[in-house]
């Protein structure tokens, strides 16, 4: 796809972003970020410190797209899940909805 951006100093410091589109892209590993579909497992030794480092992700992931879309970013979270083994079916999706964006966003620069 044409137009992304990979070095932002956007809250969060999204993945990919589409500065004409107003799109931020994160795409965030299962276990890192925990995600709600697959709920890894919290490592058995030193579970207290884990529970508070995924606590404290999780929290600066929800203050990153709040500031995000308070900015006027849409942003999209893809999973680890959802590129693995494969990415060919969720970057298919990315695609047509960036290029739906990209039509609606010049329909109505044009008018």
């Amino acid at each position: 796809m044409r137009g992304y951006r990979v070095q932002t100093r956007l809250p969060g410091r999204p993945d990919i972003t589409f500065p004409a589109l107003r799109l931020v892209v994160f795409v965030n590993g299962c276990f890192w970020h925990r995600c709600p579909v697959c709920q890894p497992r919290l490592p058995a030794a030193n579970a207290e410190f884990w529970s508070a480092k995924f606590r404290e992700n999780r929290r600066r992931d929800e203050e990153a797209r709040a500031n995000l879309q308070a900015a006027g970013w849409d942003v999209v979270t893809v999973w680890e899940h959802e590129i693995r083994p494969d990415p060919s079916q969720r970057a298919l999706e990315l695609a047509t909805m960036i290029r739906s964006r990209r039509l609606t966003h010049s329909a109505g620069t044009d008018a």
